[in-house]
């Protein structure tokens, strides 16, 4: 029950496929790419999961197994707030950018891309994580506030075409999204009394659940089908010396299919607790106590359109130096349980091709993580780039975040495409 209830509190978060334009593509000069032409092959994946108030070590107790102790319950309780987040992504896909196309004056080439993602998220309040773990015993003749509970989760497929903008990267994709599944819970109110001898207690809760048709399963099942927008403005700066970017990820939304199940609860439980009548007598029983359902839950299926895992970003790059830039990022999940995440950091010519940055944010579902991140253009055909949001989590079981992504690109030029 725990292990479930864990799930309910955790979850993992599914982002977009592609975070923003690389810094590296926007500040380079040489732009090699666009010298040879011919056709640019990205790989990308990344993976991360974030909460303001369950830790790395509680997360591994949880999935792997695990004892979670008094004391760590304790400390995890102590430093919850009233309503706490958590969540995390796991997506990954091909990326493909033409460079030979000539649109629109020439400045312009055709981009198709295909991706997995998978995403879910949660909200909670603290009264739920005690109920779960520690129990009422503190609230006798009280009410705890279990809600609002929110989790949901996402998987889905994208299947997009798009242009570019060969100097800026500049970019628009129009995707089809094939839902592969969701599961989407909002408990508006929960509240549970307890009375001061224990002899009643009172649960009311009021909320839906969805779950898209459960007679399909597994990857490429398609339950749902949706569209979805993907895109990067780049404004280069008068003087040359940055950008001001706005990126967006899945903006959309998904049609599940009519077998999807929808619930809805406005319910009353109520528990009178052990009746011990005639105990010395055997013609009287002990009464067996029993939670009495005064409302109801209504079931039924039917189509929904739900919104995607979107983002908008807003990005100022400003260089400091021909070898040092700084970069500032507000990052908003309209249709999730994270707050706005605030960054900044500085980014670093190392060496010639490599590109070391380091940051500093706030929000999203963490608190404030450190994340490092090297990009490097190996050659004129190869670009890496891999990092993570979550540094302290690699090393800090206590940490409240681990991520890593990643990406490759390989360029083909334009006469080994023709030979």
């Amino acid at each position: 029950m725990k292990k479930f209830l864990a799930f309910v509190l955790l979850c993992f978060v599914l982002f977009g496929a592609t975070a923003q334009t690389p810094t590296y593509w926007l500040l380079d000069k040489e732009r090699s790419w666009q010298k040879n032409g011919g056709l640019m092959i990205q790989a990308h994946g990344n993976g991360n999961w974030g909460s303001n108030a369950l830790d790395n070590q509680w997360f591994y107790d949880m999935t792997i197994g695990g004892h979670i102790g008094p004391t760590q319950e304790e400390t995890l309780f102590n430093s919850m707030e009233d309503f706490n987040r958590a969540g995390g992504n796991v997506s990954g896909g091909l990326h493909f950018y033409n460079f030979s196309d000539s649109l629109f004056g020439g400045d312009w080439g055709l981009q198709v891309g295909a991706s997995t993602n998978y995403f879910a998220s949660t909200g909670f309040s603290r009264d739920l994580f005690e109920l779960t773990y520690i129990g009422n015993y503190r609230h006798l003749g009280d009410t705890m506030n279990l809600g609002p509970l929110y989790a949901e989760f996402q998987a889905f497929q994208k299947f997009g075409f798009g242009f570019f903008n060969k100097n800026t990267f500049t970019n628009a994709m129009v995707s089809v999204v094939m839902g592969q599944d969701m599961q989407k819970l909002d408990v508006r109110k929960a509240d549970l009394f307890t009375s001061a001898s224990v002899d009643q207690m009172n649960l009311i809760y009021q909320g839906e659940f969805l779950q898209a048709d459960t007679s399909k399963s597994g990857f490429g099942q398609a339950k749902g089908l949706g569209i979805a927008l993907d895109g990067d403005i780049n404004i280069p700066m008068k003087d040359d010396k940055g950008f001001i970017s706005i990126s967006a990820r899945n903006i959309g939304w998904v049609n599940w299919s009519e077998n999807t199940s929808v619930q809805e609860f406005d319910t009353t439980f109520q528990w009178t607790g052990v009746e011990l009548q005639g105990i010395d007598s055997w013609e009287n029983n002990v009464g067996v106590p029993s939670w009495q359902d005064t409302l109801g839950i209504s079931s039924r299926f039917e189509s929904r359109w739900v919104p995607l895992p979107g983002w908008v970003n807003l990005r100022l790059l400003r260089k400091l130096s021909s070898k040092i830039s700084y970069e500032a990022n507000l990052n908003v999940q309209p249709t999730s349980n994270a707050i706005p995440q605030l960054s900044f950091g500085f980014n670093h010519f190392v060496a010639k091709g490599l590109m070391l940055r380091e940051r500093i944010s706030y929000g999203g579902f963490a608190r404030v993580t450190i994340g490092l991140e090297a990009q490097w253009k190996l050659s004129d055909r190869w670009f890496i780039t891999a990092g993570t949001s979550h540094a302290a989590g690699w090393v800090n079981s206590s940490a409240r975040g681990l991520s890593a992504y990643g990406s490759a690109a390989f360029v083909i030029p334009s006469h080994s495409i023709s030979e």
